[in-house]
């Protein structure tokens, strides 16, 4: 198990996570929250927290697009 080991909020996160690290999902913090969450609510938070993270990380990417472009019609020279 990599990470520091928390509670229930890192095993599950850990288990359904995409990502492989305790920094790369949301159930280190969801632990340390220091609130009572079923297991059925700590699941709904990793989920949320993943869709979130990810539709971050396609935005980013569409942004970092149009700058690419945006900067090869600029410095073009046809």
């Amino acid at each position: 198990m990599a990470g520091y080991h928390t509670g229930y909020g890192n095993i599950i996160g850990q288990a359904i996570g995409a990502r492989h690290s305790h920094l790369d999902n949301a159930g280190y913090s969801i632990d340390q929250e220091n609130e009572s969450f079923t297991k059925q609510e700590i699941v709904e938070k990793l989920i949320e927290e993943e869709i979130n993270k990810k539709l971050k990380k396609e935005e980013a990417e569409e942004i970092l697009e149009i700058y690419i472009k945006e900067i090869e019609k600029k410095f073009s020279y046809t």
